[in-house]
Formats: C-alpha cells, structure tokens, sequence
C-alpha cells in the first residue's frame, strides 16, 4: 500500500505540474475546483484500489467481481460529479471537463498498472 500511495503522490506532481503550465500557457485561471478534482479523484481511486487490493488472494470470481463492480461505481461517481460541476459552472464546462476525464483516466491506469503484477503472479499483495 505505501509503495501505491508515493505512486499517487508523484502522480498527482506530475499531473498538477501538467495542468499548471497548460493553464498559464492557455490563460486559464486553475480555481479552487480544480483543487476538489484531485481529492476526490486521489479518495476514490484509493478506496477503490483498496477493496480490490483485499479481494486478490480470494477467490477468482469474487476479485473480477469487486474489480469490474469497483471500477464502474467509480465511473458513475466521477461522472456524475463533472456532470454536476459543469451544470454549476457552465462558463468553464471544456476545461473542467478535460481536465477532470484527464485525471479520471490517469488514476485509472496507475490503479490497474498496480494490480496487475499481482495478477500475474497470482499472490496476494502483502502491501495492503
């Protein structure tokens, strides 16, 4: 789990550094919104890697199960938080919804890049 967490950390580095320079590069003001994206982002992606993470020396079934049903509440939730940060802020609905898909997708990948070398060697994670 600490090795995951300090991949969230550089992560998020990485990507508010990103984020940063295209804004002051596009002349975007980078709001408090912003700000709100990555803890919740950070929050889901870190309980949903945990619930999945626990499920990995159980049964097959069960871990597809907690993984595919992890993975699409999650999307509802991110879905539904950028459909309601748009409606409020409709101004800015293309930069907010870049920005936030941006981070949807590069949480995703960090999580499932972490899961499947435990896959793969078919142990379960003692870094849980």
């Amino acid at each position: 789990m600490n090795k995951f967490i300090i991949k969230l950390a550089v992560l998020s580095v990485l990507l508010f550094s990103i984020q940063y320079a295209v804004f002051q590069e596009l002349q975007i003001e980078l709001s408090l919104i912003y700000g709100l994206f990555y803890g919740f982002i950070i929050l889901i992606t870190l309980i949903s890697h945990i619930l999945v993470m626990k499920q990995l020396g159980k049964r097959p079934q069960l871990f597809v199960t907690y993984f595919m049903g992890s993975m699409i509440v999650k999307l509802f939730i991110a879905l539904g938080i950028m459909l309601i940060t748009i409606w409020f802020n409709r101004e800015d609905k293309f930069p907010l919804a870049i920005a936030f898909m941006a981070l949807y997708f590069s949480y995703t990948a960090l999580s499932i890049s972490s899961i499947l070398p435990h896959l793969k060697s078919g142990k379960k994670a003692d870094n849980v």
